[in-house]
């Protein structure tokens, strides 16, 4: 009777240690689900461009697996001259120090609405036991972040570039027609210039029939020979000085001029050889022939 007793007794015993340490165990591992909770907040700049962007990450973490624990935000994101543009969140396991745990990653992407300071208030979040129900509220600390002037971005340089090619464009066109005017113009006061020279010696012809009207025969060659050769010179720059009448024409015939014009510079230099070596009488008619002959020369290089 004693020993059944006793070993009634100890089968209770036994019952009991049992029981107490699953108990014990199951409170041991509820009060063990909100341990080893971290929470991080951060930004990747504190000063933003107006045009650019800031994003805002916030890391939590504990211990235990993804099913026991789950985390929530609380409410919207409390900005300032900031707006939410969209977020993104990841789930991770981790394992620190041998204790499996698990870790939640949320990333805002925040555009800024205006010039100066942009806030970024309390985010809270709240972690809930899915076994139990019961929940931990966490919350991180606000953030300022500074907005400054918008900068210029790679991407805008398109137009940057677009300006430097049209620039570039347009003093290349500018310098062509410049040029081209340029040209235009030199041409214009050369020609301008070729016939100045015959208007000027046409002007020196008609002085000479002067010497003509006074019978003053000798003055008369003397500088029509210096307009003549003074004319040839300018106009097909060939040089006289020291040089026969036959070198002279032969030089004149190596230029592209017609054969009546040549036939009239041969007659005219002809008849100032013959006057100043043969000592030729010429009549005022002949002078005024020979006048004539080197007008007709001038109006065709007119």
């Amino acid at each position: 009777m004693g020993k059944r007793i006793d070993l009634n007794i100890i089968l209770f015993l036994l019952f009991f240690l049992l029981t107490f340490s699953e108990v014990s165990a199951q409170t041991a591992k509820k009060d063990t689900l909100f341990s080893g909770i971290e929470l991080n907040a951060f930004v990747d700049t504190t000063e933003v461009p107006l045009n650019s962007q800031v994003t805002l990450t916030v890391e939590l973490s504990w211990q235990g697996e993804q099913k026991d624990i789950t985390v929530e935000m609380a409410k919207t994101l409390p900005l300032e001259n900031l707006e939410n543009t969209g977020s993104v969140s990841i789930n991770q396991k981790r394992v620190v120090e041998g204790i499996p745990g698990s870790a939640k990653t949320y990333k805002f992407f925040l555009k800024p609405l205006s010039e100066g300071v942009g806030k970024i208030g309390e985010v809270d979040f709240n972690y809930i036991d899915l076994q139990s129900g019961d929940t931990l509220s966490v919350f991180t600390q606000p953030i300022e972040i500074k907005i400054t002037p918008p900068v210029l971005k790679k991407g805008d340089n398109t137009l940057t570039y677009l300006i430097v090619i049209l620039a570039l464009v347009f003093i290349i066109i500018t310098i062509f027609v410049l040029r081209k005017r340029g040209k235009k113009e030199v041409k214009e006061q050369k020609q301008k210039k070729e016939k100045s020279l015959e208007e000027e010696t046409k002007i020196k012809l008609k002085n000479l029939r002067n010497f003509i009207d006074k019978d003053e025969f000798d003055i008369f060659f003397k500088e029509f020979h210096r307009v003549l050769t003074g004319y040839i010179e300018l106009k097909y720059h060939i040089y006289i000085k020291g040089r026969t009448t036959i070198d002279v024409f032969n030089s004149l015939s190596g230029l592209d001029l017609d054969e009546a014009e040549l036939a009239l510079f041969k007659g005219i230099l002809t008849r100032c050889d013959l006057f100043k070596y043969a000592d030729e009488k010429f009549s005022k008619k002949d002078l005024n022939d020979v006048i004539e002959e080197f007008e007709k020369i001038l109006e065709q290089n007119l």
